[in-house]
């Protein structure tokens, strides 16, 4: 907590703790509690909180949901490769899906865990943090593709999403929170 108060980041996420499918019951059910114990002082921050959604079987996903919006948490974010790897994605979602509309709540919810974009049920983007880390790397991403600046197909391209503003990708480069945003906005763009 002092670290993120010295930082003073636009977010944060609430601490994360081993919840795994495989783990049994009792060991999931103490993780699970341990993260929402860590969680409740994350309320008292003065910068948007993330929630993040953990659990081992559904009670554990639903409790973990509504524990987070009891915090005053607004986004939310579900670790999701394991759940996708196991078939298990559809079911956790919808669960929390439900208890977002019982509780009244249009929220957003982040799905990470894959290094790879994935259209699911038409609403949903998920996307690990490919857009990121080609950032950072310096891959500028334009439709499905991904270039360096300085690459002749996209160099003296202006592109008017909301990072860029008109900008060449070449003047995004010492930018590193502006190029990545515009990889993200392509990330997005490309499931519309």
């Amino acid at each position: 907590l002092r670290m993120i108060g010295g930082i003073r980041p636009d977010a944060t996420m609430t601490p994360d703790s081993y919840t795994y499918l495989d783990d049994p019951l009792c060991l999931s059910w103490q993780q699970t509690l341990k993260q929402a114990a860590f969680s409740s002082a994350f309320s008292e921050l003065e910068i948007p909180v993330v929630g993040l959604i953990k659990g081992a079987i559904g009670k554990q996903i639903v409790w973990s949901t509504e524990k987070a919006i009891e915090l005053g948490c607004e986004s939310f974010a579900l670790p999701s490769r394991e759940l996708v790897k196991l078939g298990l994605f559809d079911g956790v979602l919808s669960a929390i899906m439900s208890v977002f509309r019982k509780r009244g709540k249009d929220a957003q919810l982040l799905l990470y865990g894959l290094s790879y974009p994935l259209r699911r049920r038409g609403t949903f983007v998920y996307s690990g943090f490919s857009w990121f880390i080609g950032a950072k790397k310096g891959y500028y991403h334009k439709g499905k593709h991904s270039f360096f600046p300085t690459d002749t197909y996209v160099r003296f391209e202006e592109c008017h999403c909301a990072a860029c503003n008109g900008r060449i990708p070449t003047q995004l480069k010492d930018d590193l929170r502006s190029f990545a945003l515009h990889n993200l906005l392509q990330t997005v763009e490309r499931f519309r």
